[in-house]
């Protein structure tokens, strides 16, 4: 049976990630929401990962696959983004929502532009953080690597006085 890779939240916003042996990927969509998740990313499982888990080998796939998202994260994250960098990505998201386009969408677009330095999976997390009620400041917040505690106050500020 083949399996499938998920990503997907609790209520509480938690990211969960797992494996499921299923027919197809819809069916593994009424799994995940049946275990009481919200799902957010469902793909099929590389046969390589597959394989080095079910072999027991010592591959960085493996053990990896086991670890909580945060602790992940925090271990392939490679450098904090320089302060260029950060500038970069703050212009091109200004420049976006002075355009008129609302802020899941350019975040959203963030994904897919390339800003060298801060990751595409930071602007998806931002952008899901968002859809699920919180404001940017506080979804800034929960990227302590990525935005300095300065950073998200001033982003808090700006949303506070609407600008």
């Amino acid at each position: 049976m083949p399996q499938f890779s998920y990503k997907a939240r609790r209520r509480t916003g938690e990211v969960v990630e797992g494996m499921l042996d299923v027919a197809d990927r819809s069916a593994a969509l009424i799994q995940i929401e049946r275990l009481g998740l919200f799902p957010v990313a469902v793909d099929a499982a590389k046969a390589g990962a597959v394989l080095a888990v079910q072999r027991g080998g010592k591959s960085k796939v493996e053990w990896m696959a086991f670890l909580p998202p945060g602790l992940r994260n925090a271990l392939t994250q490679k450098r904090k983004p320089k302060l260029q960098e950060m500038a970069t990505f703050t212009q091109q998201l200004a420049n976006l929502l002075n355009s008129g386009m609302p802020l899941t969408v350019a975040l959203n677009s963030m994904t897919h532009l390339e800003s060298k330095g801060i990751p595409a999976d930071v602007s998806k997390e931002l952008k899901q953080d968002v859809m699920e009620g919180r404001s940017l400041s506080d979804a800034m917040s929960k990227q302590p690597r990525i935005f300095s505690d300065l950073y998200v106050n001033m982003v808090r500020a700006g949303e506070s006085s609407g600008a």
